[in-house]
């Protein structure tokens, strides 16, 4: 089964949706509410009812709900109740694409429980904060956090969280290409929800059944589940997002046996919902499917346009997993029209979406978060003992007015305290300097994984698109044929370009055969080839040979970054790259007579804040200014 086929409905592993309420099932709610005398009660249940009115799209409701949930916490603050606002807040933070709120919500979640011995609240935490990591695309760290749910919802014996959490669990292992395991986990899943009358959810877990035994070709099964799938429906009401799955999973399983007319048909069902529903996720679901019946039906250009249409919408759904498929979708349909250029920069974005360090976006925002959780704890540390030194400073003036004797003991004591301060500061400063050479060098690792994934999904499906094209000349006409090979040697010219670009990109062996400079030249040599700009490199005996190769591979990296800045944002014509040495070891110049660089970074770059980091880590010095004469003028000085 293509792989455009996993995530048609990933929003529907982690959200289930229904009609709004009508304004008398709502005043029915209030009223329920409202005639719990218990305090205690009423916030829990005032909580539970916003995450309802969130779930169906009644937001002043919602915020009513809130608000009353927070008058009630002034008398009394249950810690179920916290539990559930807190879990309402990493649902809202989470849905509008920001990650990282959702995770500090869920850490509030398992702290406040933890606090409390409230083991349904911690779990429900783990699994909040394994639903954040997912939907950014985290699959092995959020495999991590559901175990531990797991396990506590069998402890404390709630079968509706045990059976999400089993669900959600089928769900990561899909996703982690681990089909038959997350199998497993459905049937779980649904014996529970069936057990205690769940019949949609239950559905909607046999729809997930259905995706998982798709993505291993057993066809057969995907068509009796989704059978069981479509009867779980009689029992709930017809704008349910089991309906939507069903129509789709439809859509699909007649798209492979070649009745399009039938996929289109419930296709056409499944959007009637998601437009009703209003839910980007959904729309850009059917806009999948969509592009699939197309291209399996040989229209490619329909098939393009549906893709694009998928992509606008998961950006605004927020949900990166669908997105990054999106453009491997996208280039699937270019290539299949013969638009090769168009596939080739749609698989570039995929990559780069997929996992990336020192490409065009310098730091992705997996090691971003990385950089976050390893210095997070530090900064806190390094905030409390500044607390300290103000105390401490405060705690100085009333001493002296103690009198001369009792200001000389105390006085010695501040200083001698101060200064121990001062170099615990220091020492912790050093320490989150550490973590983010550390998680830098995390990062290098996933590149070379990334590497792995390119040569995979890239090279080797365009070396099999070059395979598949030379077994069909014998039975093409003979005018056709030279037109073939062309097109054969194009994808044979990408293949042996991108190999190139990853050998080179992984490790330069110039760089390891005959040291900085000269790499340095290779690389600009490959760049002057394209015109883009004129590099020159100047080695005023520099020795930077002489350097440890760790040390030289760190500093062709930050030359590479550098290089891509000028390309991509000072619109120069020249540049220079000038090794030499100044009084203390080397110092390497890199100028352009560009438009010059304003000392503002655009918003989500962290290209030169990275340069920084690493160049001080090894004890050295980066600064970047406007040339005097105009352009660019960037500094990396390096004791030795």
């Amino acid at each position: 089964m293509k792989k455009y086929f996993i995530t048609v409905c990933l929003f529907l592993f982690f959200y289930e949706i229904s009609f709004s309420q009508s304004p008398v099932q709502v005043d029915s709610l209030w009223r329920q509410v409202l005639a719990i005398k218990n305090d205690s009660l009423r916030a829990v249940e005032v909580c539970k009812m916003a995450h309802t009115f969130y779930d169906t799209g009644n937001k002043p409701a919602m915020e009513k709900a809130i608000t009353m949930a927070r008058k009630i916490f002034v008398n009394t603050k249950p810690v179920s109740a916290e539990v559930e606002l807190l879990r309402l807040l990493a649902d809202v933070h989470g849905d509008a694409g920001d990650a990282t709120k959702r995770i500090l919500y869920s850490d509030s979640i398992i702290f406040v429980s933890k606090k409390a011995a409230y083991k349904l609240g911690e779990g429900i935490g783990y699994m909040e904060k394994a639903m954040a990591y997912a939907l950014d695309g985290n699959m092995d760290e959020a495999l991590k956090l559901i175990k531990p749910a797991i396990i506590i919802f069998e402890e404390q014996k709630d079968d509706e969280l045990l059976a999400n959490a089993y669900k959600m669990m089928g769900n990561l292992l899909v996703q982690s290409r681990k089909a038959k395991e997350a199998i497993s986990s459905y049937k779980l899943s649904a014996n529970i929800l069936e057990k205690i009358k769940k019949h949609g959810n239950a559905g909607l877990v046999y729809g997930n059944m259905v995706r998982a035994f798709l993505t291993i070709g057993e066809k057969d099964s995907a068509l009796f589940y989704n059978e069981v799938a479509k009867k779980m429906a009689i029992h709930v009401s017809p704008g349910h997002s089991l309906h939507f799955m069903v129509n789709m999973s439809e859509a699909e399983l007649q798209t492979i046996k070649g009745n399009f007319s039938l996929a289109d048909a419930a296709a056409d069902k499944a959007l009637a919902i998601a437009q009703l529903l209003n839910n980007p996720g959904m729309l850009g679901g059917f806009y999948t499917i969509k592009a699939n019946i197309a291209k399996e039906k040989g229209n490619y250009n329909e098939a393009i346009k549906y893709d694009l249409l998928s992509i606008e919408l998961n950006k605004k759904s927020g949900s990166f997993a669908q997105l990054v498929n999106s453009y491997f979708n996208l280039s699937k349909s270019y290539y299949w029209a013969g638009r090769y250029k168009e596939a080739y920069d749609a698989r570039v974005t995929y990559m780069q979406l997929n996992d990336s360090l020192f490409s065009e976006k310098s730091a992705s925002e997996i090691n971003d978060l990385n950089v976050k959780y390893e210095t997070s704890q530090k900064e806190k540390q390094i905030a409390e003992q500044e607390l300290k030194i103000q105390k401490q400073q405060s705690n100085l003036l009333y001493a002296i007015l103690g009198g001369a004797l009792l200001v000389s003991v105390l006085g010695s004591i501040f200083f001698y305290q101060k200064k121990a301060q001062k170099l615990k500061l220091k020492h912790l400063q050093q320490e989150k300097e550490n973590a983010i050479l550390n998680s830098f060098i995390l990062g290098e690792e996933r590149e070379r994984s990334r590497i792995s994934h390119e040569l995979h999904d890239g090279v080797a499906a365009m070396i099999g698109a070059a395979k598949m094209s030379l077994e069909a000349i014998p039975h093409l006409p003979q005018e056709k044929r030279m037109e073939q090979l062309s097109k054969i040697q194009g994808i044979l010219e990408h293949s042996h370009s991108d190999i190139r670009h990853i050998a080179h990109s992984l490790l330069p062996t110039v760089l390891e055969k005959e040291g900085l400079v000269q790499a340095t030249s290779q690389f600009v040599s490959e760049i002057n080839e394209t015109n883009l700009v004129n590099i020159l490199v100047i080695d005023q005996n520099s020795n930077a040979y002489q350097l440890s190769s760790q040390l030289q591979l760190m500093l062709f990296r930050v030359i590479q970054e550098l290089v891509n800045n000028i390309i991509k944002h000072s619109q120069a014509q020249n540049a220079e790259i000038v090794f030499s040495t100044h009084p203390n070891g080397l110092q390497i110049e890199v100028t352009d007579d560009g438009i010059g660089y304003d000392g503002i970074s655009e918003p989500g770059e962290q290209g030169l804040y990275s340069i920084t980091q690493r160049i001080k880590s090894i004890g050295g010095n980066f600064k970047i200014v406007r040339g005097s004469s105009g352009g660019t003028q960037a500094m990396v000085e390096l004791t030795v």
